[in-house]
């Protein structure tokens, strides 16, 4: 019987007979890891660098099972984040990868619209004199939205400017001040991409930073146009460079 959804063979096919199988092989370690490690018993007196969110089952029990959070995304803040420039943690959740940009970085400023995440973040950076946390959402205009945060999983948290939740204060990238050019940028916004990079695209055509995102709704779209590339990390992470740099550099 015919597959009702065929668009992965379309990519397989873009990809071709070596890259398909290092896709796969790629994908099937990293979301094991996740998924294993979610799974697992928590370590034994296990003693956690950051802190947690008590209402967060999905982050914390990873985090509990000794592994890093989305660990395959750490090499390339480490490779492409710029010590002379600024790095925008955009969705930071509770710090999870605003420190390892904080060591990597001039400065950080991360971005938490939720109240309660984003106390958690503001004390998790608390010894980093680099880093500011806002509580914002990034977005394509100033103004105010609502934030209903799924049980158990407060990062799979969606904004909508209708129905009901916690009232939170948006803010264009392009309307913030920064100290340096913005060197990097890592967005995890769930579905709220495109908002967010619509409100950045002055600060990406000044600065050419690198953008690593969670793009589910091809918001990588809009950096074509500015001489950008991007290629699949992961199931849903995209690397996306300028043009003056390699996509295998």
């Amino acid at each position: 019987m015919p597959l009702r959804d065929r668009s992965w063979v379309k990519k397989f096919d873009s990809l071709g007979i070596a890259g398909a199988i290092d896709f796969a092989r790629n994908e099937t370690q990293q979301q094991a890891a996740v998924i294993s490690s979610y799974w697992r018993k928590p370590k034994a007196g296990a003693q956690l660098a950051l802190e947690v969110d008590p209402d967060d089952d999905c982050i914390t029990r990873v985090l509990l099972s000794g592994q890093p959070w989305e660990s395959w995304l750490t090499p390339y803040l480490i490779r492409y984040c710029d010590r002379a420039k600024v790095s925008l943690d955009v969705g930071a959740n509770i710090g999870t990868h605003t420190l390892t940009l904080a060591r990597q970085s001039l400065e950080v400023h991360a971005f938490e619209p939720q109240l309660r995440v984003f106390e958690i973040l503001s004390r998790n950076i608390a010894e980093f004199g680099n880093v500011t946390a806002h509580n914002l959402a990034a977005d394509n205009a100033p103004g105010a939205a609502r934030m209903k945060a799924p049980t158990k999983n407060v990062g799979a948290t969606e904004m909508s400017i209708y129905g009901t939740g916690e009232v939170i204060n948006c803010v264009r990238i392009d309307d913030m001040d920064f100290p340096a050019p913005v060197g990097f940028i890592k967005i995890d916004v769930e579905k709220h991409e495109m908002e967010a990079l619509e409100g950045a695209l002055e600060t990406v055509r000044r600065d050419r930073p690198v953008i690593i995102m969670e793009d589910q709704v091809h918001a990588r779209a809009l950096l074509e146009p500015l001489g950008y590339r991007c290629r699949r990390i992961a199931l849903v992470d995209f690397l996306c460079l300028p043009a003056e740099f390699s996509l295998d550099s």
